[in-house]
């Protein structure tokens, strides 16, 4: 939820019309992990590349760049957690918050709502 709720702040702010798609992007991580029955958070869905890709082919498909921004952004916030994500295959945590921690998540939807409001 806090993905959802955050990329959705960010997006309405910088482009409103593509918000939806970059609310799927932002999804897309986690949903992968359980649509291909991976472990949450794998390297195939948490992995930095992936968004890279994914606006890399984007001048061929332009909808594939909010994806990209939304699954970037999953994994932004992600790396703010003990877990962190996968950058170049090593594992990156910049934080020592666990993953549903609700002052962590309280935080981030604060401060993506006080971006839209500003």
């Amino acid at each position: 939820m806090t993905h959802a709720i955050c990329t959705l702040a960010l997006a309405l702010a910088a482009a409103p019309q593509l918000a939806p798609l970059a609310v799927a992007g932002a999804l897309l991580p986690d949903v992968l992990d359980r649509a291909l029955r991976l472990r949450h958070r794998s390297r195939a869905t948490h992995e930095l590349v992936a968004a890279l890709a994914l606006a890399a082919a984007s001048p061929l498909l332009p909808p594939l760049l909010p994806l990209a921004l939304g699954w970037a952004h999953h994994l932004l916030l992600d790396s703010l957690t003990v877990q962190g994500v996968y950058v170049l295959g090593r594992r990156v945590s910049l934080s020592r918050a666990k993953s549903g921690d609700p002052l962590l998540n309280a935080a981030a939807v604060v401060v993506h709502l006080a971006l839209l409001l500003a």
